[in-house]
């Protein structure tokens, strides 16, 4: 489950030991819900929330130590509707540009 820190940690530790190095990691997990904001849920928020941003990251942070020994290198996908929502899509967009930030704060921390 890549929504439980400690599931993700398992699996870095798993790769950590089953394999010399880590070039890359793609965070492509994610999901998609149609609503509007004035008849949706907080519940699609929360779970694209989890699903788009959490699950990146969480597996970015566990992942990193052995990617930074690597040299390796974080690919996320995001979509369009991160820089554009369209009706029905205000918790996608809003998740998908949370993934786009999150790769501009990685980026800045780790461009040195």
């Amino acid at each position: 489950d890549l929504g439980k820190p400690e599931a993700v940690q398992r699996a870095a530790d798993a790769i950590g030991q089953a394999h010399a190095r880590l070039d890359g990691l793609v965070n492509v997990a994610g999901g998609f819900a149609w609503e509007t904001i004035a008849d949706g849920s907080v519940e699609t928020w929360d779970r694209l929330y989890a699903m788009n941003i959490r699950s990146a990251l969480l597996a970015s942070q566990a992942m990193l130590p052995l990617l930074i020994q690597a040299g390796g290198a974080i690919v996320n996908i995001s979509a369009n509707a991160s820089a554009r929502a369209d009706m029905g899509m205000g918790a996608y967009a809003a998740s998908k540009s949370g993934v786009s930030r999150l790769t501009e704060a990685l980026a800045a921390e780790l461009k040195d």
